[in-house]
Order: structure tokens, then C-alpha cells, then sequence
């Protein structure tokens, strides 16, 4: 049974990605910063959410500067914004990232946190091919906290690290650290959190650049070859649910009625499977502005990284929503029923039961011919009809969507 619900009269707050929606590198994409406005104009609430790191601020003041709009910081969400709220101010976090990832911990309240090339300078020999070209330690007044022989607590990486040998012997070095005793173990004695999972990103050069996911995989790879055990690791940033679930709650306290979420972004693998993941509410929304050029196909991807809805960009996006938005018509309920299914009819029976101010219609999957099926899929890869035995369909996948802005809420027969 599929439920086909227009997005017309429900509250809807959009969640955009950063790069590859509004800007490629340094650059303006086209239109996105008059997207942003109209969203603006027409009460539309929005929030900013990448996997990018550093300062919020300052990531709102960069993206205002170059799409020539003006961002609110309290509305950007970086990967590692859930930090303020987690309960480890006491801790002693060795904290691996770029200097803007620094910062951002340190306007947190995080006083007890240690930046790795603070550390990597105050202990050179832990990191021995550092400083073979040339470059020697230079100790300065620490961006955090001072670095100690303690061990230390936990660790933590903020974005994409620039000096990945060092940073991945000084993490390894780290989680097999007994912090109570100082004793190198084989097994892992701290907590890891991951605030990237991007094994890619969208910037300058013409083909997507390394980014924090790539880390993660090789120190995977290099712990379990050390170990022979599995890197226990704390994710967060897209695809998370916890990052969804951040933003959503930041969206509600500028619209507490919302019911409905647009997630716009560019990268499959982060953007649409953490919307499709997120929950019922949420709707994933590709745009071919950044890393993807094409949207993909069914059986070429994995089904969670098939999007809902696909525009060629960020203003495109916004046009259909607002003129969603304006139709001003009523909710209409298709429901396509499969022959002799008993939930069918009991899901039917409550419907009847319940005043949702529409009309409802009923479609026996047995009255689509060949070529309404095959133009379905054509449209839609995600609808993945089968045959179930005795002359009726089952749905393989039942994420579907008829075209424009729609909303689905799906069960299965």
C-alpha cells in the first residue's frame, strides 16, 4: 500500500547543504544566494547543515560574503555543532582538526582539551617523520590546552586534518593509551568521536577532493591491523541521524508547527542517505550543483542513496517549493492497494475512521498496465515493483514520489 500526500497547507522547514548547493570552493553557485532570499520572503524556515568544521560564525560571515546574502550564524550547523551539548567538559580530549576546529571547541568551554599539533610540537619524538623536510618544533602558547604527558581521555576529530601521518600515529597512539596508568595496550582503552563522515567533497578543482571520511577509513584499516580488533567510533555529521534530529529541533524554534523537511544537498552518500534514513518527515532532495552531475539510477547505488527529488540546483529547488507552496490546494490521499492484501483493507478502514480533511482514493496495483509500471519506474527508480505470487505486487523499496513536491508516508503489502 503507497500514500501519496501533497505538500500544500503542511509546515514545511528546508534544511540546505553548504558546498556544492551555495558555493563550489570560493565560488558563487549560481542563484543560490536569491534562493536564500526568497525563502526568507516567503517565511520559509531554513537551516544551514554541513560537514564542514570551524567556527559557526565565521562559516556564516564566509558563505554571506560569497553569495552576497546575508547568513544567520545561530542558523548554521557545522559537523561537530552537537558538541556543545555532550558531557565532556571535564574530559581531556585530545582534539584532532584544522585550527578553526580548535576555536570552535574552545568558544564551546572545552578548557580541558588539547589541540594534536600542540602536541605533536611539545612532544616531537611521538611523531618522528614530522620534522624530516626541514621543519623543526616551535612550541607556542597552546590554542587550547597545555599539552602534558597525561594521557588523555578521549579524542576527537573536527573536520579534515592536514598532516595525516602524524595525526593518524597520534590518534592510534592515544585510543591504545590506558588513560589511568599511561601503559600502551593492543586494545582500545578511550572513546572516538568522528564528527565527518565526506569521503569527498566539491571545491575548486574540477574532480571532488579528499575529505574527513577518508581519514576514518584509513585509520580503520591501520587500527585493525595493529589490533586485529574493530575501531569502536562515535559518528556524528551527516548521514546521522543525530544530526538530522539536531537540525530538526533548531528548525522548530523558528517554526514549532513543522511537519515536513526538505533536505537539499549534493554528495548521495551523506546528503540523501541521511535524509532518507532520518525518518518519515524528512524528504531527500538532490540538487547537481556540486559532486553529483547526474542523478543515479537505480541498481547503481544502494536504494538509501536514491533521492526523492532532483534539481539542477539550489534555485530551481526553491522555485517549486514556493510555487508548491502558493497553490493553496487541498490534500488529496491516493492510496494503491494490492489485490486481497488484508492490511489494505484494514489501513482503509481506519482512514475511513479518521477526518483528515481529504479525499481518498483507491488504485488496485492490478489496474496499472505495463507501461504505467515501467513509466513509474522510469520517473521514480526508487519504486521497485515485484511480483509477489497470485497475481499480486509487493513493493521492494517503498520510498515514492508522483512528481513535484510530494510527501510520502509508505507501507508495505
Amino acid at each position: 500500500m503507497v500514500f501519496f500526500r501533497t505538500r500544500a497547507l503542511l509546515r514545511t522547514g528546508v534544511i540546505l547543504d553548504i558546498d556544492g548547493v551555495f558555493i563550489r570552493g570560493k565560488e558563487r553557485i549560481a542563484g543560490s544566494g536569491a534562493a536564500l532570499e526568497r525563502l526568507d520572503k516567503n517565511n520559509v524556515p531554513w537551516v544551514m547543515l554541513t560537514n564542514g568544521s570551524g567556527s559557526e560564525s565565521k562559516k556564516a560571515a564566509s558563505v554571506s560574503r560569497i553569495i552576497g546574502y546575508e547568513v544567520d550564524p545561530a542558523k548554521v550547523i557545522v559537523s561537530h555543532t552537537p558538541m556543545k551539548d555532550l558531557p565532556l567538559r571535564d574530559t581531556r580530549i585530545l582534539l584532532s582538526g584544522q585550527k578553526g576546529g580548535a576555536e570552535a571547541l574552545r568558544a564551546y568551554g572545552y578548557e580541558n582539551a588539547v589541540w594534536s599539533v600542540d602536541h605533536m610540537h611539545a612532544f616531537p619524538k611521538q611523531t618522528p617523520l614530522k620534522w624530516r623536510n626541514g621543519l623543526t618544533p616551535q612550541p607556542t602558547p597552546p590554542l587550547l590546552g597545555t599539552p602534558s604527558p597525561t594521557p588523555y581521555d578521549c579524542v576527537a576529530v573536527f573536520g579534515e586534518p592536514c598532516d595525516w601521518y602524524s595525526e593518524l600515529q597520534l590518534i592510534i597512539d592515544t585510543l591504545l593509551t590506558n588513560p589511568k596508568t599511561g601503559e600502551m595496550t593492543n586494545t582500545q582503552q578511550v572513546p572516538f568521536y568522528f564528527f565527518n563522515d565526506d569521503i569527498t567533497f566539491a571545491g575548486d578543482y574540477p574532480h571532488p577532493r579528499l575529505a574527513g571520511g577518508a581519514l576514518l577509513l584509513c585509520l580503520r584499516a591501520l587500527f585493525t591491523s595493529i589490533t586485529k580488533k574493530e575501531l569502536k567510533v562515535n559518528r556524528y555529521g551527516k548521514p546521522h541521524n543525530v544530526q538530522y534530529a539536531y537540525a530538526e529541533q533548531l528548525l522548530k524554534t523558528q517554526a514549532p508547527d513543522i511537519t515536513n523537511v526538505m533536505c537539499v544537498g549534493d554528495n548521495v552518500l551523506s546528503d540523501i542517505t541521511g535524509a532518507n534514513e532520518a525518518g518519515p518527515q524528512f524528504t531527500s532532495v538532490l540538487v547537481l550543483s556540486g559532486i553529483a552531475s547526474q542523478p543515479p539510477r537505480h541498481g547503481e547505488v544502494p536504494v538509501s542513496c536514491l533521492p526523492e527529488l532532483t534539481y539542477n540546483n539550489v534555485s530551481d529547488f526553491v522555485d517549486d517549493l514556493l510555487s508548491e507552496k502558493k497553490a493553496d490546494r487541498p490534500i488529496d490521499l491516493q492510496v494503491v492497494t494490492a489485490t486481497d492484501c488484508p492490511l489494505c483493507e484494514h489501513m482503509l478502514d481506519l482512514l475511513d475512521d479518521i477526518d483528515m480533511s481529504m479525499n481518498i482514493e483507491e488504485v488496485p496495483l492490478r489496474t496499472l498496465d505495463t507501461d504505467k509500471q515501467d513509466a513509474y519506474k522510469e520517473r521514480i527508480p526508487v519504486l521497485n515493483l515485484k511480483q509477489a505470487g497470485g497475481g499480486t505486487f509487493e513493493l521492494a523499496h517503498g520510498k515514492v514520489s508522483a512528481g513535484g513536491l510530494k510527501w510520502k508516508l509508505n507501507k508495505y503489502c
